[in-house]
């Protein structure tokens, strides 16, 4: 009677093993893809977002003295805004995420994709290019944003003589 009772306790801890054992695999190959599925939706919101941050620039470009206050939210990866390049280039980084073939730079409206092989895992940037005089708070510095949320003033500066171009500023608070 007693070695029934013992089986019954072995059996019991096996299948509970089984049973655990099982939950982990299910576990280690979904949550990579889970992880994936949010980060779509980060590019895919941040693409809006881009978008949308664009179009204010090219209305403003034509309008000597006019600004714009745009909402733009981060929740990953990191903004930049480098004047001196003449472009604005979304990062995100050590990601599963594979957006486009690595190292092929896609052209989609106005916004450039690169994916970049970084170990496993990809760089993911996503460029917006300007032929325009930039500047960050009226000057040639680069301003790099991450998590969060901002207020991007667009100012319209006038022509700038010495480069030919329009002059656009970028404050961020």
């Amino acid at each position: 009677m007693n070695q029934k009772k013992g089986q019954v306790w072995v059996e019991t801890a096996i299948y509970m093993l089984i049973g655990l054992s099982i939950i982990a695999i299910v576990l280690s190959v979904a949550t990579p893809q889970l992880q994936k599925m949010k980060e779509k939706g980060v590019v895919r919101q941040t693409i809006e977002a881009l978008n949308s941050l664009n179009k204010e620039i090219l209305e403003i470009e034509n309008s000597p003295g006019s600004r714009r206050i745009i909402q733009f939210k981060l929740t990953q990866g990191k903004l930049i805004i480098n004047p001196e390049h003449k472009n604005i280039t979304y990062v995100l980084g050590n990601t599963g995420l594979k957006l486009t073939e690595p190292g092929v730079e896609v052209k989609e409206g106005d916004l450039y994709f690169l994916t970049e092989e970084y170990g496993k895992n990809y760089n993911i940037n996503i460029e917006l290019k300007y032929d325009l005089h930039m500047t960050t708070e009226n000057e040639l510095k680069t301003k790099i944003i991450q998590g969060g949320n901002y207020e991007i003033q667009l100012e319209n500066m006038g022509y700038n003589a010495a480069e030919k171009l329009t002059h656009i500023d970028f404050k961020i608070t």
